[in-house]
């Protein structure tokens, strides 16, 4: 059953959508859209190719780098396995402004050419609450992406969640996000000269995990309370960490370090002498901080006092 209100731009659109589906047992879909740009509604944005862009959604803009497509302003409660996917595309766009709830996977995009996506300004909550691999956000093959001040949270994490997960995309800005309550806060793996910066992650199983990203910067991110670690690096070379604030990390019964680096790398900026602040450190003018792991890194310029971020 399909029921749809249409308004005006400028008014409330809802569209309730009922769907249900007899396989081996039943499966209820519930999608409710409220529209404040549009004068129509759908269900989950799935986008195949450029044209779909326009052909099947009409959204604002020409996919420019100035102008790129607009998905924004729209509240998204779906059953579905994705909220939004975007894939195979070559044209600017830019998800923003957006509210998700959703038991899976939030935002998808996979297979654009670099530097087109960018995700700014989300607010995500998945229930979580099966054993799949879910992200809130997840970027595959997507060079370049920006992923700037999103709000990510799970219901009910579990071991195989990510807030935001990046893989195989180089040069990629993960900025000023939240993440909690998720497996890790921000996964990026398989993609050299990342920045990560300015994002707030905490109760997770772990803050951040880098794997195989030679090159990348982490800088100025506040980790707290999380199970395992705060940040753990792996497979990665010639990689920085510094101004980072550390704050009661690795509470489990398994682990005790609040940072691992299985490579040698350098965890303090090398232009000011300056490391990062550890809540368990024992603060003296010589003291400084051991990395755990096989890269024997140590932090030798650690902050006195927390990072104003």
């Amino acid at each position: 059953m399909t029921s749809s209100i249409y308004a005006r731009k400028g008014t409330v659109l809802i569209v309730v959508i009922f769907t249900t589906i007899i396989l081996v047992g039943t499966t209820i879909g519930f999608i409710v859209w409220f529209n404040f740009d549009k004068n129509y509604g759908f269900g989950e944005i799935v986008i195949h190719k450029d044209q779909d862009f326009v052909n099947r959604y009409d959204f604002p803009g020409s996919g420019t780098i100035n102008d790129p497509y607009l998905i924004a302003d729209y509240y998204i409660d779906t059953n579905k396995e994705v909220a939004i996917l975007i894939e195979e595309t070559t044209k600017h766009f830019l998800i923003t402004n957006c509210t998700i709830r959703c038991p899976y996977n939030g935002i998808i995009v996979r297979h654009v050419t670099e530097g087109t996506a960018r995700i700014e300004n989300n607010e995500i909550h998945t229930s979580a609450n099966t054993y799949a691999y879910e992200s809130a956000i997840e970027v595959f093959w997507a060079p370049g992406s920006q992923i700037i001040n999103n709000q990510l949270s799970f219901l009910s994490s579990n071991d195989y969640t990510y807030g935001i997960f990046v893989s195989s995309s180089m040069n990629s800005w993960i900025a000023n996000n939240s993440c909690d309550s998720q497996g890790v806060g921000i996964y990026v793996t398989h993609s050299d000269s990342a920045l990560i910066e300015y994002n707030f992650v905490e109760i997770c199983e772990s803050g951040i995990y880098i794997d195989s990203c030679d090159n990348s910067i982490t800088r100025y991110n506040s980790l707290y309370f999380n199970e395992f670690a705060g940040v753990i690096n792996s497979k990665s070379i010639n990689c920085i960490f510094h101004h980072n604030n550390f704050f009661n990390n690795s509470n489990s019964h398994y682990y005790s370090y609040q940072a691992g680096d299985g490579s040698a790398n350098i965890w303090y900026e090398t232009s000011s002498n300056e490391g990062n602040y550890w809540s368990d450190l024992v603060w003296d003018d010589d003291a400084t901080y051991e990395i755990d792991g096989n890269g024997n890194c140590i932090d030798l310029y650690p902050l006195q006092f927390p990072v104003a971020i």
